[in-house]
C-alpha cells in the first residue's frame, strides 16, 4: 500500500514554483501589458466601504449573513458585488476615459507638430478614419452605466431583494425597508442623477447610451481640419465647434467631468450607505 500524499510538501513545492523568478517575471510581464491600476483617490471610497465592514463591532446584517447558510449569497451579491464588480467597473471607466484623453492629446500634438495648418489656411478637411477614438468612447457610455446598474444591485442585497436597475431606483426604494437606509440612499440618488442623462433614459427620451445600444452607431465625433486647427464636432456629446461661445474644451474636459461625477456618486453612496446602517443598528431597529 502507498504512502499518503503529504500536502504540506506538496503545497511548499507549489509555492515555490509560484516564487519562481521566472513566474513572477513573466506575470509583472503580463500585469504591464493587460492589468490596470486605480489612483489612490478613486479607489478610496472601496478603502473607506471595506473599512466599515470589518472594523469591530462588524455590521450586524454582516454577522447575520455570514451565520446563516440560506442568506450567505446575500453576502457574496453585496460585499463581492462593491469591492469587486463595481470596484473593477470603475476602472474599466477609468482605462476608457484615458484612452480618450490620451487620442485627443495625440491629435493635438500632430496637427501642431504636422504643418498641415499653415498649409489648409482657410480650408477645412476630415478624416474618414477614427474608430479608436469611437470605440473608446462607446466603450466609455456602456462601462458607466454597468457601473452603476452593479452598484443598484450589489446596495439592493442589503435589503435581500433581486434589483439592479439604477434608473428605477427610486421606485425600488419607495418601498424597501429599513425607510431610513432606504430614504438615505433616495436622497443621494435625487443629488446625482441628473449628471447621468447621458446613460440613462427618461419617459420618451433616448439616452446617448440607450440610442448607441439598441438603435445606432453613435461616434465621438467628426474630425474637422482647418487652419485655425482641428475641432472633434457632434458625436454623442453634440460638441460644438472650437469657437462656440462659452466654449472652452474638447471631447476629453467632458469625459473627465463624466468619471469625476461617477466616482463622486459611488462615494456618495456607499458613505451615506454605511453610515445610516450603523446608525440604524444603534437604534436598535
Amino acid at each position: 500500500m502507498s504512502d499518503p500524499p503529504d500536502f504540506d510538501e506538496t503545497i511548499r513545492q507549489m509555492e515555490a514554483r509560484y516564487w519562481h523568478p521566472a513566474v513572477q517575471r513573466c506575470l509583472d510581464a503580463v500585469r504591464a501589458v493587460a492589468g490596470y491600476d486605480l489612483q489612490p483617490t478613486q479607489h478610496a471610497p472601496f478603502l473607506r466601504f471595506h473599512a466599515f465592514l470589518t472594523t469591530e463591532p462588524r455590521p450586524q446584517y454582516i454577522v447575520r449573513w455570514r451565520s446563516s447558510q440560506e442568506r450567505i449569497r446575500w453576502y457574496h451579491r453585496h460585499v463581492d458585488g462593491i469591492l469587486g464588480q463595481v470596484q473593477n467597473a470603475v476602472a474599466c471607466v477609468w482605462y476608457h476615459r484615458d484612452n480618450l484623453c490620451a487620442i485627443e492629446d495625440a491629435v493635438r500634438k500632430i496637427v501642431i507638430s504636422s504643418g498641415a495648418l499653415e498649409v489648409l489656411e482657410n480650408m477645412t478637411t476630415g478624416v474618414p478614419n477614427a474608430i479608436r477614438w469611437d470605440a473608446e468612447y462607446q466603450a466609455f457610455l456602456l462601462a458607466v452605466r454597468r457601473c452603476l446598474d452593479y452598484l443598484t444591485r450589489a446596495l439592493a442585497a442589503y435589503f435581500e431583494t433581486e434589483f439592479h436597475s439604477f434608473r428605477k431606483l427610486p421606485d425600488f426604494l419607495g418601498r424597501a425597508a429599513p425607510r431610513a437606509v432606504a430614504d438615505a440612499l433616495l436622497m443621494v440618488h435625487h443629488r446625482h442623477k441628473d449628471q447621468f442623462d447621458y446613460v440613462l433614459s427618461t419617459g420618451e427620451r433616448k439616452s446617448t447610451r440607450d440610442i448607441l445600444s439598441h438603435y445606432r452607431y453613435i461616434g465621438a465625433g467628426t474630425f474637422n481640419l482647418s487652419g485655425r486647427g482641428f475641432t472633434l464636432a457632434g458625436g454623442g456629446e453634440r460638441l460644438p465647434v472650437a469657437d462656440a461661445p462659452d466654449w472652452d474644451g474638447g471631447l476629453d474636459t467632458i469625459i473627465v467631468k463624466r468619471a469625476n461625477h461617477l466616482l463622486d456618486c459611488i462615494s456618495d453612496l456607499l458613505s451615506t450607505f454605511a453610515a445610516s446602517v450603523a446608525e440604524h443598528e444603534r437604534a436598535g431597529a
